[in-house]
């Protein structure tokens, strides 16, 4: 990650200083760019591996099959940060395709959706949240502008309705992390609506 991190760093100070992924770009400019996306798209297409176990594997946090998916489920949401790094240079279409459509979409969200309902599976929703670009939720009103994201913040809210209906009083601090994660995506009516149905305050 820290690789990603200094060549985006120094893209974006030739972008910054000298305009050179800008409008018409040079055939070098260009070059990179579109290897930058070959690279991800195949990082995407043949590093990626989670597994599917069964629950009873994936309730026992001390058990191979939920350490190893855990570990493949964390390199792939490396590769989805290292992908959105490139927000402001790769074009926007590019980084949805392979790391909304692609990697979100076909992998992250099918680990997500057979995740136990619990803590773990909201800090693995914090990760996923924590690699989109904060550009992306801005000039926005109520909801994600990014269509692909829907699909992953109507998941932070179902997920919420079940916590919610947990009998354990812990659970609302949980809770109250989605929550965050739906106010900082600009999902407010979803927000809204865990609010009033089961009286949170402070959002």
């Amino acid at each position: 990650m820290e690789q990603s991190r200094c060549l985006v760093s120094v893209c974006q100070n030739l972008q910054d200083d000298y305009l050179i992924f800008s409008g018409n770009q040079s055939k070098p400019a260009k070059a990179l760019l579109e290897a930058v996306a070959v690279r991800m798209r195949s990082a995407v297409d043949v590093d990626v591996f989670i597994p599917l176990y069964p629950a009873k594997f994936l309730d026992d946090a001390s058990s191979l099959q939920f350490q190893f998916q855990d570990k493949q489920f964390c390199s792939a949401v490396k590769l989805l940060h290292n992908i959105t790094l490139w927000h402001s240079l790769v074009p926007e279409d590019v980084l949805i395709e392979l790391g909304l459509n692609r990697l979100l979409s076909r992998y992250l969200m099918i680990t997500l959706r057979n995740a136990p309902c619990g803590e773990h599976a909201v800090e693995k929703c914090k990760k996923v949240a924590a690699c989109f670009p904060k550009s992306w939720f801005e000039h926005v009103s109520c909801c994600p502008s990014i269509p692909e994201l829907q699909i992953f913040s109507k998941h932070l809210l179902q997920t919420a309705h079940a916590l919610c209906k947990s009998p354990h009083a812990s659970t609302r601090d949980t809770v109250s992390e989605l929550l965050i994660l739906l106010r900082n995506m600009k999902a407010l009516d979803s927000v809204t609506e865990i609010v009033e149905k089961y009286h949170f305050e402070g959002f």
